[in-house]
């Protein structure tokens, strides 16, 4: 493919870009940008989409967003929730994202996955804390986090959610739950916990929704913030290619012009010389000995332009 078709192909695709944006929400034509899949997403989105009943469309896997849902540390209720007691069961049935915990509206987006996993701030949540003359606890509740993959519904409210964790104006969750069991705490257990004296902590819950919440109960409830510096690392070098791409390709059209130009050049003085030769046969014979033959300056010109075609295409 030569540079003038590698750049005609580079704008035709930013022209589907383009008529993408068109194709949106007036009020959200702006906000259009390219979103980089970042390591921290699965990459069966499509057979996530599937199995919890959602629908999906090319593009979606853009709408999919990482977040911690929940973790073992005091939340602003003083209570504690123990990762490793969630009931998932239920909940998966029936995998809704809600809004500020509102059940009688309609949902914002969906739940594609929800699961415990190691918590990689685990040594950070455990500094300072001291269970050697306490019995019967231990900080297992802070080694595992309950996380989630969340998307976000095609709707009014649902695109201004999107827009809004996308933006970084909104990133917070929080969990509806029923529990099961509660354990009884001393004040020297809660003091080694870090828990005021009203807080519970629960090794037994069953998970009800998941809510994006402007403000929520666990600080750590958020949005993975990894995974958009990740995706702005590679947005940036996704461009840089770009860039560098382009500014090849612009050279290698700036040669074939300068070739063009000679062969333009070339094709004039060609051209003038057999009129000349044919229009002053006299003057001619006087310069080169013999008469101008036309046939033969025809073939003479043929094989030049024959030349200067290699030229411009080499």
């Amino acid at each position: 493919m030569d540079p003038i078709q590698r750049l005609e192909q580079m704008i035709a695709e930013v022209d589907q870009e383009i008529g993408k944006a068109a194709s949106a929400p007036e009020r959200f034509k702006s906000t259009k940008s390219v979103i980089i899949k970042s390591p921290d997403l699965p990459d069966n989105i499509p057979q996530l989409f599937s199995e919890n009943g959602f629908t999906f469309e090319e593009g979606d896997e853009e709408r999919v967003m990482k977040n911690v849902s929940s973790d073992g540390s005091v939340d602003r209720d003083g209570d504690i929730i123990h990762p490793d007691f969630w009931d998932l069961k239920d909940f998966k049935n029936n995998p809704l994202l809600l809004f500020q915990h509102d059940a009688g509206s309609p949902p914002v987006g969906g739940v594609l996955d929800v699961f415990a996993e190691a918590n990689p701030d685990f040594e950070e949540a455990a500094k300072g804390l001291n269970f050697e003359e306490v019995e019967d606890l231990d900080d297992s509740h802070l080694a595992k986090r309950l996380s989630s993959f969340v998307t976000f519904a095609k709707t009014e409210r649902g695109d201004e959610q999107f827009v809004l964790f996308k933006s970084g104006m909104m990133r917070a969750f929080s969990v509806r739950f029923r529990p099961s069991k509660a354990v009884e705490l001393s004040k020297k257990q809660r003091e080694a916990l870090g828990m005021p004296k009203f807080g519970i902590f629960f090794k037994g819950q069953s998970l009800l929704e998941l809510s994006t919440v402007t403000i929520p109960s666990n600080k750590n409830a958020l949005v993975t913030a990894k995974q958009y510096q990740e995706q702005l690392h590679q947005f940036c070098l996704k461009q840089d290619d770009v860039l560098e791409r382009l500014a090849k390709t612009l050279d290698e059209i700036k040669t074939v012009h300068e070739k063009q130009l000679q062969f333009d050049n070339m094709k004039a003085k060609l051209e003038s010389f057999v009129e000349k030769a044919q229009g002053e046969p006299t003057k001619t014979q006087e310069l080169y000995g013999s008469p101008v033959d036309a046939d033969a300056l025809s073939a003479f010109l043929s094989t030049a332009k024959s030349g200067v075609q290699q030229l411009q295409e080499g």
